[in-house]
């Protein structure tokens, strides 16, 4: 009977020191999941926790939002992992078959000169010449009006700048700014924007923007 007994005993101690090497295991991978979210979702340049768009504001005053990314990459991470880039280029290729000349986005000194982007010039590219400084110069002035559409939204839409509300992977934080852009850019139709004020160019109606028909006149 005693010999039942301990051994009994035995085996509620393994079984019991099984389930708690279990529950350890599965607090560890939880907790290194976590770090593992925090690193990829952790800006170094903006020190802090964030996510990542791509957005392209346009002379109109309309901007298109691709994202979300995490928030460790670059800009140019960003670009090359967005679909507006394939959509942008897939307009840009009907152009040249209609004989039509090809558009291209000015960006930053982060990202590189391509067939669709002409980038600010930068000394990684070899020695900045003067006449260089002075178009970076004059292109400066010009993309802090695109400053102004990006800072409309969060004036707007105040709740975008209430941070504890803002918890990643706790709130749909991509789907708030997501909305908010697009009532935006509602609004620019509507009313216009300093954007469009200052490029003097008429944004699109709302029927153009939001149908079908406006794929097609693209």
């Amino acid at each position: 009977m005693y010999v039942t007994i301990i051994i009994t005993s035995t085996i509620l101690l393994v079984i019991l020191l099984l389930l708690l090497i279990l529950i350890s295991i599965i607090i560890l991978l939880y907790i290194k999941g976590h770090e593992n979210a925090q690193e990829a979702f952790y800006s170094g340049y903006h020190a802090c926790h964030c996510i990542a768009f791509q957005g392209i504001s346009f002379p109109d005053g309309m901007v298109v939002l691709s994202g979300p990314e995490p928030g460790h990459f670059t800009d140019p991470m960003v670009w090359r992992d967005c679909t507006v880039r394939h959509d942008l280029e897939a307009i840009m290729q009907a152009r040249t078959a209609a004989e039509l000349r090809r558009l291209k986005l000015y960006a930053d000194k982060l990202y590189s000169t391509n067939d669709l982007i002409t980038a600010a010039y930068s000394i990684k590219n070899g020695p900045v010449q003067p006449w260089m400084e002075v178009r970076n110069s004059i292109m400066t002035r010009i993309r802090i009006s695109v400053e102004w559409v990006f800072c409309n939204v969060v004036e707007k839409f105040r709740f975008l700048q209430y941070w504890r509300a803002q918890m990643i992977q706790q709130s749909p934080v991509s789907k708030y700014y997501h909305v908010a852009l697009l009532l935006s850019n509602c609004q620019t139709c509507l009313n216009g924007s300093l954007h469009s004020v200052y490029f003097n160019i008429e944004p699109p109606s709302l029927c153009l923007l939001y149908t079908s028909d406006a794929a097609d006149d693209m």
